[in-house]
C-alpha cells in the first residue's frame, strides 16, 4: 500500500493517523520526527508535509555517527557540605555545656 500525500490537501491528526497505521507509525512521533510547519489550527497542509519529509535525515545515518566522550568528575568536600554529610557539633554552632 503506498503511503501518498497529496500537496494541495489539509490532513488532520486521525487521517494521518489512518495513513501511517498499515505502517505501524504511530502519529505523534511521525509529527515529532519530521517537525513539521502548522500553519492550521487542527490540520497541516500536504505541502508542508512533503517538505518536512525530504528535510527530515534518516534513522540509518545516526548509527554511524560518533557518540560524544562523557567525562565524570566526582567532587569531594571534606567539610560534607552536602545533605547527609557527617556534622560535628561545633560547625553546627551546638556547644556542650
Amino acid at each position: 500500500m503506498p503511503f501518498v500525500i497529496v500537496p494541495t490537501a489539509l490532513y488532520s491528526k486521525p487521517d494521518l493517523a489512518e495513513m501511517l497505521q498499515p505502517f505501524g507509525i504511530d502519529v505523534d512521533h511521525f509529527l515529532a520526527r519530521i517537525q513539521c510547519v502548522k500553519r492550521f489550527r487542527s490540520a497541516w497542509l500536504g505541502e508542508d508535509l512533503l517538505e518536512a519529509i525530504r528535510k527530515t535525515t534518516p534513522l540509518a545515518g545516526q548509527g554511524e555517527k560518533d557518540l560524544p566522550e562523557v567525562t565524570v568528575r566526582k567532587r569531594r568536600n571534606p567539610k560534607s557540605s552536602l545533605i547527609g554529610g557527617v556534622f560535628s557539633p561545633a560547625e553546627l554552632g551546638i556547644s556542650r555545656p
